[in-house]
């Protein structure tokens, strides 16, 4: 359709945005739903979707906020990205596959090496098979 945004093989599949804009500002709504319509995900902070929710919108919460809400998505959301610094517990880094997020941001914790930590995670996924 003439204006809408369209996909190929160099479209980014997701964009992250820290905020969103209100539901009031109907052109800027407008303009994410038809990113969502053309199948590019947008990861918001789940705190923000509780605020205001954004229909199809991906949640995006700590491992620690996911396992403390049993991975509830805030109204309006229908997949969870989990975002993890790299000092979780083994057990906790295992959970990530019952979760089953459509993705894992990591975010090293600043007193953590970021190799090292991140190497760890990675470890940790392969050891449990996790895909995400």
């Amino acid at each position: 359709a003439v204006g809408m945004p369209f996909k190929d093989i160099a479209t980014s599949d997701s964009i992250f945005m820290r905020t969103i804009p209100p539901s009031s500002d109907t052109a800027a709504r407008t303009a994410i739903r038809r990113l969502i319509e053309v199948s590019v995900g947008v990861i918001v902070p789940a705190a923000e979707l509780e605020k205001d929710p954004l229909p199809n919108a991906v949640a995006l919460m700590s491992l620690k906020e996911a396992l403390a809400k049993n991975g509830e998505l805030p109204t309006g959301s229908i997949r969870m990205a989990i975002s993890i610094d790299g000092s979780e517990s083994e057990d906790d880094l295992a959970t990530v596959k019952d979760l089953d997020p459509m993705t894992v941001l990591i975010s090293p914790s600043s007193d953590l090496s970021p190799l090292h930590s991140t190497r760890r995670v990675f470890e940790i996924f392969k050891k449990n098979d996790i895909t995400a």
